[in-house]
């Protein structure tokens, strides 16, 4: 059933833009991972866990 779906118009298309989808997902996650690591460090600070340096 899914090499008849990978075989249709649709399925072929995916298959094609897949790698621009998944290449764009990592840019956003990896954007959104430094964002939250730098509010966790900045209130890990805020606490005292953290020295300024």
């Amino acid at each position: 059933m899914l090499i008849a779906f990978y075989q249709s118009p649709v399925g072929k298309k995916m298959i094609d833009k897949m790698p621009i989808i998944m290449q764009q997902s990592m840019q956003i996650g990896s954007e959104w991972g430094k964002q939250l690591s730098e509010k966790v460090i900045e209130q890990l600070k805020q606490k005292g866990y953290i020295k300024n340096s």
